[in-house]
């Protein structure tokens, strides 16, 4: 053993230390991660991102909206499928929020809120606590609704039911949906995001010129590989015509 060995061996020594630890720290978070309830199953559930096919929208969007998901519900394989214009986790800026109040006045909160179809807490695996889900019959033709999650109706509306009263949301003074359903809370923004409560507007009730011009995101559940997925989900959207799959 000489000088040099000794000094190897002390270097050695004091590497493998941090990086035990390290070690330990990674695989105790890991357990942590896996022991956490995020409110919603994200396993099976494809996302994927369209872009405009024709330079001409769609003369009826709502119809081709409803005409894609039910397209893509009836693809083989497929278990769940929804629509979004936000792609869940990918957000979480407290600018992101608006202010929402009760019309009767009992409480207001700020939140995040989401334009979806029906299906969305389905293909997500959020359950209803209360009311109902969005139908396909809510659009324009009917009033306003809106589903909210458990986390914001007990800073609206502590200790009531919030189902049937009306929201006001914040910058659209004109428009009080009324609350039809409560999910459960769940994380559907990025997971260092505090206060994640929600409110869900139809998608169907958004202005039709966004609708025309912002093509939705697509979100798919099946127990498929997901090369079994994206090529039937690929053709069945183009040949509506409108929009086409860039990345899953």
């Amino acid at each position: 053993v000489t000088r040099w060995g000794r000094w190897l061996a002390a270097a050695q020594v004091a590497l493998s230390v941090p990086l035990l630890v390290t070690a330990w720290v990674v695989a105790a978070n890991l357990h942590r991660l896996e022991s956490v309830n995020t409110g919603l199953r994200a396993d099976g559930v494809t996302v994927a991102t369209l872009t405009r096919q024709s330079v001409e929208p769609a003369a009826d969007p709502v119809a081709y909206v409803t005409q894609l998901a039910s397209a893509l519900l009836a693809s083989p394989g497929i278990a769940a499928a929804a629509l979004t214009l936000h792609e869940p986790l990918s957000f979480g800026a407290d600018w992101r929020r608006r202010p929402i109040t009760g019309r009767d006045g009992l409480g207001s909160a700020r939140s995040f809120v989401l334009q979806v179809s029906p299906g969305y807490f389905e293909t997500l695996g959020v359950p209803l606590v209360a009311g109902r889900d969005f139908l396909w019959t809510d659009d324009h033709g009917q009033r306003n609704v809106a589903i909210i999650s458990a986390g914001l109706a007990k800073l609206v509306w502590p200790g009531a039911n919030p189902v049937g009263h009306s929201v006001r949301l914040g910058g659209q003074p004109d428009r009080l949906p009324e609350v039809i359903g409560v999910v459960a809370d769940a994380n559907l923004a990025e997971p260092h995001a505090a206060n994640q409560s929600f409110l869900f507007t139809a998608l169907l009730q958004e202005p039709p010129r966004q609708l025309a011009l912002q093509s939705p995101l697509v979100l798919l559940k099946s127990s498929l590989p997901l090369r079994s997925v994206e090529g039937p989900a690929r053709r069945t959207i183009a040949a509506l015509g409108q929009d086409d799959l860039v990345e899953v």
